[in-house]
């Protein structure tokens, strides 16, 4: 009986690895590089209809509007996280909701973001700081 439940045992931690192991790459394989998307949400809040709210990768560079100023940087993925650096910004006063929408997006982009798949075309970017909801688009 000894030897079956060690067997068994080892069975289910080779199952495990392999199930780690399969989504992991599922994670590293999500698409970022050369896509659009149009910010649908930051902490929950959606953002409004009628203003510019995107996010960019391309070439290992990333750029953002959330309703007012241009920003950009480089972005790096790995293990299921971007990681973005560089962060330049133009510099207009932005009113109400755009300057709110905007410190926080920015905030969340100063930490390493875990990339999950929200829904069959969504993205969610989350950190300790907060989220951001993404669908394709400009």
């Amino acid at each position: 009986m000894e030897g079956s439940s060690m067997a068994a045992v080892a069975y289910r931690i080779t199952v495990a690895a392999m199930f780690s192991a399969i989504c992991a790459d599922v994670v590293q394989a999500l698409p970022l590089d050369g896509t659009q998307w149009h910010v649908k949400a930051i902490n929950s809040h959606v953002t409004p209809l009628k203003a510019d709210y995107h996010i960019a990768f391309k070439d290992s560079r990333m750029s953002a509007r959330f309703g007012c100023n241009a920003i950009s940087g480089s972005f790096r993925l790995s293990n299921g996280r971007v990681t973005v650096s560089q962060l330049v910004s133009t510099k207009m006063a932005c009113g109400a909701p755009a300057g709110a929408f905007e410190e926080a997006a920015v905030g969340i982009l100063h930490s390493p973001m875990k990339v999950e798949k929200s829904t069959k075309d969504r993205l969610r970017l989350s950190n300790r700081v907060g989220s951001m909801d993404l669908e394709p688009g400009p």
